[in-house]
Order: structure tokens, then C-alpha cells, then sequence
């Protein structure tokens, strides 16, 4: 996730997301929190820093239908794996 941008989805195919992982080539010293948007409700699902603690575990599924949106606050590009679920 690039700082400062909104992925929207409405799901398709199930998922999981199991880690999100901070590039610390592109953070400064300060946190970067990501969030999830479900429903009406916001989310902050982890802070990540380059010095402290550059990557977490998750454990987040998603269903067909869900509306959800990932974001990121601060500097810094994260990447969130997982799998599809079948």
C-alpha cells in the first residue's frame, strides 16, 4: 500500500490476510499505522516503525460481499500477504 491511498474493494473471493510488513526503505522514524474500513466502522489493525517493529501478524478473512477498504497513515509503503481461500 502506497502512503496516503484508499484500496476499496467489494470482495469477490474469499481471502485471508496473515502479515502486513513494512518497507523500511521507504519509512521515516515514525509510525505507520494500517487501518480497515468495514461497514461504517474503522479499524487501525496495526503500527509498524523501521526501528521497533517492521512487520505483524494478522489474522483477518473476508468473505464474498464484504465492502472493505485498506489505508495506511504515515510515511511508508506496506505489504499485506495472505491467501485466497477456496
Amino acid at each position: 500500500m502506497e502512503p496516503g491511498k484508499r484500496y476499496t474493494q467489494t470482495v469477490e473471493r474469499a481471502f485471508h490476510v496473515s502479515m502486513a510488513c513494512l518497507e523500511p526503505s521507504t519509512a521515516d522514524n515514525d509510525n505507520v499505522s494500517v487501518l480497515l474500513v468495514f461497514g461504517s466502522s474503522e479499524f487501525i489493525l496495526c503500527s509498524l516503525n523501521k526501528h521497533k517493529s517492521i512487520q505483524a501478524q494478522l489474522d483477518l478473512n473476508f468473505q464474498s460481499g464484504d465492502k472493505i477498504a485498506f489505508m495506511s497513515s504515515g510515511k511508508g509503503r506496506v505489504h499485506l500477504t495472505g491467501k485466497c481461500c477456496i
